[in-house]
């Protein structure tokens, strides 16, 4: 017969670290939102019911990739130097009197698996000045980025960002098709 504490699983140390780092991300946003403010009688409560949301509706699954702590100051920093390349060939582009500019709609083939690593990919891609992930699917690795100027390799930047984030993951680097070259995103917008 079975003892009653033979049914308790204990804590997945996969949640109770998701549930950290998000109390903790939540926590930041809080005081950057606040500007420091000492409202922690109002941001406590709210940071905690909102981690335990987010983890109640995102569970940690056993064999969803593992977010590498260690990688996030290279991440971090290629992503701030990305971002500000791409804003000064956006400001750039546009501010001028007739703006180099040729906006549309490219679709591009990932490697990285459906879940975590592909949701971020997507994120990231879309604070990149210039750049938007306006669709993508779940069960396959076509996305749809509208994109200021489709004359720019976005090709060579996105692979640039998947290794990162591989790393960022821990995920095993994917080979690209032998198809997937800067041809890989086609131009769906009229040339004007």
């Amino acid at each position: 017969m079975a003892s009653p504490k033979a049914n308790n699983t204990p804590a997945n140390p996969r949640v109770t670290r998701a549930t950290l780092v998000s109390a903790i991300g939540l926590a930041l946003l809080w005081w950057v939102l606040t500007e420091g403010a000492q409202a922690w009688w109002v941001g406590l409560p709210l940071v905690a019911v909102a981690s335990y949301i987010g983890i109640r509706l995102s569970p940690a699954r056993a064999d969803a990739p593992r977010l590498r702590l260690h990688a996030l100051p290279r991440f971090a920093l290629f992503f701030l130097l990305q971002s500000l390349q791409a804003g000064f060939d956006v400001a750039r582009r546009t501010l001028r009197v007739k703006p180099d500019i040729h906006p549309g709609t490219l679709h591009y083939s990932t490697t990285l698996p459906p879940g975590g690593a592909r949701q971020f990919f997507a994120t990231s891609v879309g604070l990149f000045p210039g750049t938007l992930c306006t669709d993508f699917s779940a069960d396959d690795n076509l996305m749809i980025f509208h994109v200021l100027d489709t004359d720019v390799d976005i090709a060579a930047d996105c692979r640039r960002l998947e290794r990162e984030i591989e790393r960022l993951f821990g995920l095993t680097p994917a080979v690209a098709k032998p198809s997937d070259t800067n041809n890989e995103l086609r131009n769906n917008h009229a040339d004007t």
